[in-house]
């Protein structure tokens, strides 16, 4: 849910307001990424369907890399490192070379946190927090923070609850220092996915 929700957030905004973003996802390879752009931009799918107008075509295929290779750029943990300080200073150069205006960070926790004896938990997710706050206000770029809950309970014993900001793992700065915070919750009864708007910091937006 929370994937797909980010992807077609980027495709819209590359199609619309020309947005370029640098992409750190960590959960998949690059080229699954594409795939999934290539679906959310042509609005086809490369599954197959019953009626085959609903199927990515050549031409629509063509189109769909041409807009990836034009709009989304996947930042190589392998070369650059999994440390926000190094994915940031990889983004930091996007920001030069391509003039990226959105940048994911997806998940938190498959990031490399090495968090000093010194510091508190707590200390340390609002650390590194204030760094991609303090790289978005730099570069007038906007970062998309994917994290995933804590295992959500069954207050009812059948349905899970839906998450908050502060169901994230390890820190209530996840709320604090947020400024836009999302909540993408799929409710197994009706397999619909629903998007809950929990915090907004500049009420106009």
């Amino acid at each position: 849910g929370k994937d797909e929700f980010l992807n077609a957030i980027m495709a819209n905004l590359s199609k619309k307001h020309d947005w370029k973003f640098g992409v750190v996802g960590l959960e998949e390879p690059a080229e699954f990424h594409t795939t999934k752009m290539i679906e959310k931009f042509t609005g086809k799918s490369f599954m197959k369907r019953s009626d085959p107008e609903a199927m990515v075509s050549k031409d629509e295929f063509e189109y769909g890399v041409a807009m990836v290779d034009n709009y989304i750029t996947h930042i190589n943990v392998d070369q650059t490192g999994a440390s926000f300080d190094e994915v940031l200073s990889a983004a930091a150069r996007l920001v030069k070379a391509k003039g990226i205006n959105g940048l994911v960070l997806n998940p938190w926790n498959c990031f490399e946190h090495s968090r000093p004896e010194k510091l508190s938990e707590t200390e340390f997710v609002g650390r590194e927090l204030d760094k991609i706050i303090a790289f978005g206000r730099k570069h007038g770029v906007h970062v998309f923070l994917v994290a995933h809950p804590t295992k959500i309970k069954k207050s009812d014993g059948k349905k899970y609850d839906i998450p908050t900001l502060y169901s994230i793992n390890g820190s209530a700065n996840f709320f604090n220092k947020t400024h836009n915070g999302l909540v993408v919750y799929r409710d197994f009864e009706t397999n619909m996915v629903e998007v809950y708007v929990q915090k907004i910091k500049w009420p106009w937006l």
